[in-house]
């Protein structure tokens, strides 16, 4: 019975330093992301989204939503965007171009 409570003990440890170690490395890429002035936007497979920093959102979407877990075409309000991306999902091609928003920004989107 002792060696079975130890053996518990020891994985119990290993799976605290694990999810400690995966916690750190997940803040730190947030910091890197949020602190970006480049635009990104990280969607899956299934076109919703799952990550979007504060450039983006400004400059793409409605600010006052969550966009989140949200379908991109939905939330992004830029018609050339939402037409690259479905290029992009759907055809299975990689695509560059350069994309101008209201406010007069260009953005190289790749």
């Amino acid at each position: 019975m002792s060696e079975l409570s130890q053996s518990i003990n020891t994985l119990a440890r290993n799976l605290e330093y694990i999810t400690s170690k995966y916690r750190n490395q997940n803040d730190r890429l947030k910091t890197v992301v949020n602190n970006m002035e480049s635009g990104l936007l990280l969607i899956n497979e299934k076109g919703l989204t799952r990550l979007a920093n504060e450039p983006f959102i400004n400059n793409f979407t409605n600010k006052d939503t969550s966009i989140l877990g949200e379908v991109y075409y939905d939330v992004i309000e830029h018609k050339e965007l939402n037409d690259a991306l479905q290029e992009v999902i759907f055809m299975e091609r990689k695509k560059q171009l350069t994309i101008e928003t209201v406010q007069g920004n260009y953005f190289e989107v790749i």
